[in-house]
């Protein structure tokens, strides 16, 4: 390497970290921001603090596409009703569509782990918004169902990420068992997303990569299907259309 092209490649270099730090200084900044209402949000009802999740999910993403220059995209994104009753099956390679997605759905209530909601502070923030906690390694209980339906009576979706981890980017999609337990025993329609966030927000990793992140909709599963051809359906949806959303981004 020559001594041009080494200025070059460290001055980028300077660029992108100067780019990230910013971003994870305003992150943080908007986080201690949102911290502060802490003793509202104690009082007052619990569309406060959905509305200052959502508010901080906007800021982060924001913060992305000035710092970063992330932006994103819907395509094929249904209208949806305002009163819940959907499960949406989400493919999971990132963080960034659990932050999306408190944009484009009315106070979602995502299925995680229940060890997210042992996790002092934040897991109190869980507790309040709702959130269903689904057990590692142990059989599905009524709690479980119960808390589900609970929120379907606030008129709220229910997200769930099929997977049951963060996938890596292009690895084949693999559905575990919940999806089906509450397809089957709440009898709603589910809505597949795909997306291809891995490409430019990837997990566990502190630099990211600038690009248009597309989140896409499918046609909705409708109740009534077996186990077996529902797996199929929903995999074979979520598996295609990240794969055409990775064609597009790398083309």
């Amino acid at each position: 390497m020559d001594k041009k092209k080494k200025g070059f490649f460290f001055l980028d270099w300077g660029k992108c970290v100067f780019a990230h730090s910013a971003f994870y200084t305003l992150s943080f900044g908007v986080t201690v921001l949102g911290a502060l209402t802490f003793p509202l949000i104690c009082l007052g009802p619990v569309s406060w603090i959905h509305k200052v999740a959502r508010w901080w999910c906007a800021c982060l993403l924001t913060n992305a596409r000035w710092c970063l220059g992330i932006t994103w995209k819907t395509e094929e994104f249904p209208v949806l009703s305002p009163h819940g009753g959907l499960l949406v099956a989400c493919a999971h390679q990132s963080v960034w569509e659990t932050l999306v997605l408190n944009l484009l759905l009315q106070a979602p209530a995502f299925v995680l782990k229940d060890t997210l909601m042992r996790i002092p502070v934040l897991g109190w923030f869980f507790h309040r918004m709702n959130m269903i906690p689904i057990p590692r390694g142990r059989a599905l209980s009524k709690t479980f169902l119960q808390k589900a339906q609970n929120v379907l009576e606030q008129g709220r979706p229910i997200v769930i990420f099929p997977e049951g981890r963060r996938v890596a980017f292009g690895r084949p999609v693999r559905c575990q068992r919940g999806i089906f337990f509450l397809y089957h025993k709440l009898h709603l329609p589910v809505l597949p997303l795909s997306l291809n966030s891995g490409l430019f927000w990837p997990a566990r990793r502190f630099f990211k990569n600038s690009g248009c992140i597309t989140i896409q909709g499918h046609h909705l599963i409708n109740p009534g299907l077996d186990e077996d051809t529902f797996q199929r359906t929903l995999s074979k949806l979520l598996q295609e259309g990240n794969e055409v959303l990775a064609q597009k981004s790398i083309s």
